[in-house]
């Protein structure tokens, strides 16, 4: 015979125990249902039930709940037959959280600063009688009670009877307003299969940051020539920002017309004297609360450029963290600063060569002088050629004799040929427009040795190939045999 056995276990403990404790509403207990059959829930604290009967919800608020007292909560679920499984628990620490300080403190207020990172520090204090660790810990800004950006705090492990502190970073919003507020929710720990938090909510005033953030340092605009700007960037925030200085590099400085047409523009790139390497590129790191002073950034200044110039500079992106990953503030940072009585160079100079056309693997006298701004000539001044041929440039450089004149001679290499433009200047120029031109005139042919048997009366063609190395066209070629051996046989 058969006998057939029918189990009726008891239902497992509910999964997902959570307790979260908030200052001013207690706490409040949630689960889930167990798989099985459930006709309720019995949850108690520190071994005494908190209710009568059984709750019919996963859901029960601990309005009593004092922040820094530890209680034991548990909860089992109870199938129709009245048996009760087994319990989730939740053993929660004496701990309190506060908000230890944020900010720029200034004249004994502390501010955060809008579009820049700020750091905030959290001091956790533990009363049990072990060891506990805490975190880690989010942190909220709220905007009229709206959630704006967050961030977190590392965990700390708090022995028994102590308190550490924990600091997070922060973007400012850029909305957040004059009075706002941060919640601070602490990780508490607990059982496996259950979790626990701890929430408060502190007062925090922003406010806008200080001009300037932005500086330019730039000296005298020459046209012509390039100049060096500096760029000087001062953190408002009380948390480090980074700036990607190379490949790619976030710091744009143009060279603009008072109208604001941009003639010219570079980019910093900066990979040492501080720079850091990361994922995303170099990066210059700026202090909480204090500033940088750039590589110089080279830009050209046009020989067209009126009597006064601006230069933008343009923080266009800033980051908090690029070695993990990195996070991006809110805004750019910029400044224009207005640039007045833009000079020319002491003197210019002049070039052309003796003759306009040359033969190849001939030699090429060039010929010039130095001026200054009002046409006289310079002596002994250092004056920079420039002979360029397909692209390719070679530079040379002389002086004036005592008369403000020069001679310099340029040899092609062998068989070179072709257009060649030149240009002269002051060494500091490098607006380099062509002056002058000549040609060199190349010519090249070639023939093979062979051996062939002739009859009386015959011909017999003989090629020569002819190649016009140069780049202008020759016309008018002819050939005649210059000289002739007399065979016999």
């Amino acid at each position: 015979s058969t006998t057939t056995f029918t189990l009726d276990l008891p239902p497992p403990p509910p999964p997902s125990f959570l307790v979260a404790i908030e200052e001013g509403l207690g706490a409040t207990l949630t689960w889930l249902s167990p798989a099985g059959d459930t006709a309720g829930y019995r949850v108690l604290r520190d071994g005494v039930p908190m209710h009568q009967g059984l709750l019919s919800q996963a859901l029960l608020s601990d309005p009593a709940f004092t922040l820094g007292q530890g209680h034991v909560y548990e909860v089992a679920a109870v199938d129709a037959a009245g048996q009760e499984g087994a319990r989730a628990k939740a053993t929660i620490p004496a701990v309190t959280v506060e908000l230890e300080s944020f900010g720029t403190v200034e004249n004994g207020a502390a501010y955060l600063t809008r579009g820049f990172f700020d750091s905030l520090r959290v001091r956790l204090t533990n009363s049990s009688a072990s060891t506990k660790l805490l975190g880690p810990t989010n942190l909220t800004f709220l905007a009229g009670g709206i959630p704006a950006t967050s961030g977190s705090a590392p965990s700390v492990s708090v022995p028994a009877g102590g308190q550490l502190t924990s600091e997070g970073v922060l973007v400012t919003p850029l909305s957040l307003p004059d009075a706002a507020a941060v919640r601070v929710t602490v990780s508490l720990p607990v059982e496996p299969g259950a979790s626990a938090t701890l929430r408060r909510t502190f007062p925090v005033a922003a406010r806008e940051p200080r001009e300037p953030i932005v500086e330019v340092f730039a000296g005298a605009l020459i046209r012509g020539t390039n100049a060096s700007v500096q760029v000087k960037v001062n953190n408002q925030g009380s948390a480090p920002l980074q700036i990607l200085s190379a490949v790619p590099s976030d710091l744009l400085v143009e060279l603009r017309t008072p109208e604001g047409t941009v003639l010219s523009s570079a980019r910093l790139s900066q990979s040492g004297n501080g720079a850091a390497a990361s994922p995303s590129g170099y990066f210059v790191p700026v202090s909480g609360g204090s500033s940088v002073l750039l590589d110089p950034v080279t830009i050209v200044v046009p020989d067209a450029l009126g009597a006064s110039a601006q230069i933008r500079a343009r923080v266009e992106r800033v980051f908090s963290g690029l070695v993990s990953g990195g996070v991006q503030g809110p805004r750019a940072f910029e400044t224009i600063k207005t640039m007045s009585g833009v000079g020319a160079p002491p003197y210019r100079a002049t070039v052309r060569p003796e003759f306009a056309l040359y033969d190849q693997n001939n030699p090429v006298r060039l010929l010039g002088e130095a001026l200054d701004p009002q046409d006289a000539l310079v002596p002994g001044a250092t004056v920079q050629i420039g002979v360029s041929l397909r692209g390719f440039e070679r530079v040379a450089s002389t002086r004036t004799d005592e008369t403000g004149h020069y001679q310099l001679t340029f040899s092609p290499t062998p068989n070179e040929a072709g257009a060649y433009t030149l240009w002269a200047g002051h060494p500091a120029v490098v607006d380099r427009a062509p002056q002058s031109s000549f040609t060199v005139v190349g010519l090249s042919f070639q023939y093979a040795d062979y051996t062939t048997t002739l009859t009386q009366n015959s011909a017999v063609p003989f090629r020569v190939s002819l190649t016009n190395t140069g780049q202008t066209r020759i016309d008018g070629l002819s050939a005649s045999v210059i000289s002739s051996a007399v065979l016999s046989g």
